[in-house]
């Protein structure tokens, strides 16, 4: 990525991880209105619908162990041309971030009688996280969480375009 700087990638990269960890942390603790200003609104809105059809009672707990390992995998940047609204577009990066994760599920602080009857999961997570700035009449706005994708291969790529040509196919027929 030789256009961005290696200062400018490390700073990106920290901004990725401090905004990846702020998320899962408030998806844990239920925190819609931290959601809904740290990401883009279909993101915002798919986590409401997660808290939302959460068990009565149910209290998590996120944690990551470490430092989670980032790096950039694509940095994509995208005039948008619409009337009125010259030097307008969008630019989009992808993280790929490597993490340690604990997740804790338990009953509510009241009702929990011992430690034993939390439930603590513990994995390797690698998690492709996008964030998205937007720029309206030559003005940047914030970095906003966009969501996350899934890694692309040749043969994902193939796959995906051969299904869409045998969707076609079907539509037309």
């Amino acid at each position: 990525m030789a256009w961005l700087s290696l200062s400018k990638r490390k700073s990106l990269n920290h901004d990725a991880v401090e905004k990846y960890k702020h998320l899962y942390e408030s998806f844990a603790k239920a925190d819609l209105n931290a959601i809904s200003k740290a990401c883009a609104s279909g993101v915002a809105n798919e986590f409401r619908t997660r808290v939302t059809s959460r068990p009565s009672g149910v209290q998590m707990r996120w944690n990551v162990r470490g430092e989670p390992s980032c790096r950039i995998v694509s940095n994509v940047a995208s005039p948008l041309s619409l009337p009125g609204y010259e030097d307008t577009g969008v630019h989009q990066i992808v993280f790929r971030i490597q993490s340690k994760q604990e997740l804790t599920l338990g009953g509510s602080k009241d009702s929990r009688k011992s430690k034993e009857q939390d439930n603590t999961t513990s994995s390797d997570v690698v998690e492709y996280f996008v964030l998205q700035k937007q720029y309206i009449r030559g003005s940047a706005k914030d970095w906003k969480v966009w969501g996350f994708t899934d890694f692309s291969t040749p043969k994902s790529i193939e796959e995906t375009e051969e299904y869409a040509r045998n969707v076609n196919a079907y539509q037309a027929a």
